[in-house]
């Protein structure tokens, strides 16, 4: 994986985190 697609993965992570404290009652658990 090249940096490019590792800033991909990580800003993923970070909007589906994001989402998480959004909705607490959501069933997405990372």
């Amino acid at each position: 994986m090249n940096i490019f697609t590792i800033k991909i993965i990580a800003l993923i992570l970070m909007l589906i985190d994001h989402i998480g404290e959004f909705f607490p009652d959501s069933p997405i658990c990372y």
